[in-house]
């Protein structure tokens, strides 16, 4: 309040111009005036010490506002950077998902067809086997061995 007072004898000396110098016109006055020039120069600096006091205050004051909103920006930033990293972190892992789904399916295919493959090896393998029998007449069997087969024939006493 007193600041605000101070201030506002402030613009009212200037607008009527108070401290422009005027002529002595006696010792008297001039030590009078010497008086009030010291007493005024006290409160002069008074005013200047509260001025200056309060516009640290308001640079303070500004600031602090200032870091409040990088702060609040750089937490919104954050918490975008956070979605964006989650969202991505689940589309990997339902993508990896998937992936191993569709190794599973191909894995299973695939044992499939070679379990296929096996059987109809096996039976052609004894058609051929019978077919040999009834042109030969002997009896024939088949040895399996890794990864290939041996026929063997068998003695009849």
């Amino acid at each position: 309040m007193n600041e605000n007072i101070a201030e506002l004898e402030d613009v009212y000396k200037t607008g009527r111009n108070e401290d422009a110098p005027r002529p002595v016109w006696n010792e008297w006055e001039m030590l009078a005036t010497e008086t009030v020039d010291i007493e005024g120069g006290r409160a002069r600096r008074a005013r200047k010490r509260r001025r200056k006091k309060r516009e640290e205050e308001e640079m303070v004051s500004f600031f602090k506002r200032l870091v409040k909103r990088v702060v609040k920006q750089q937490e919104v930033l954050q918490n975008k950077l956070m979605a964006a990293i989650e969202r991505m972190e689940k589309e990997r892992v339902e993508w990896e998902e998937r992936w191993r789904r569709r190794e599973a399916e191909i894995h299973d295919r695939e044992a499939l067809m070679k379990a296929r493959e096996r059987d109809l090896a096996s039976k052609r393998d004894s058609s051929i086997v019978s077919s040999l029998e009834k042109i030969t007449g002997q009896r024939f069997v088949l040895v399996s061995g890794k990864g290939h087969h041996q026929l063997s024939t068998v003695h009849q006493n």
